[in-house]
């Protein structure tokens, strides 16, 4: 099953906003990840894939499976964050699951262990 429970779910437009507007980030080679503290008890997550990088809805809804099917092992380890996931134009719709994977890892890595 590819879909989040409803915990794991960041839906407010004025949240997703907040967090694009005020968090932190870190760039991956195929996606961009900004952040914020939250005061929920888990990490909630939005995907966003622009429709100037897929014209198709068939092409981004795909890209947004494999990278919550990426994410999903991580985020029982992640701190309370509100994480908003965007695809870079270097994503492409031919990417495998592995390729996706190696990327959201070292990713993850870096928002679990930050440098101080």
């Amino acid at each position: 099953m590819i879909m989040f429970s409803n915990k794991y779910r960041l839906r407010e437009t004025k949240k997703i906003a907040q967090v694009f507007k005020t968090g932190k980030h870190i760039h991956g080679k195929y996606i961009f990840i900004k952040y914020t503290v939250s005061k929920e008890t888990s990490p909630r997550v939005a995907i966003s894939v622009s429709t100037k990088l897929f014209k198709k809805a068939v092409d981004r809804n795909r890209i947004k499976r494999l990278i919550r099917e990426a994410i999903k092992p991580h985020l029982t380890t992640l701190p309370n964050l509100d994480i908003l996931i965007i695809a870079k134009k270097e994503i492409d719709e031919n990417i495998s699951l592995t390729e996706l994977k190696k990327d959201t890892v070292n990713i993850f890595n870096k928002l679990i262990s930050p440098k101080y």
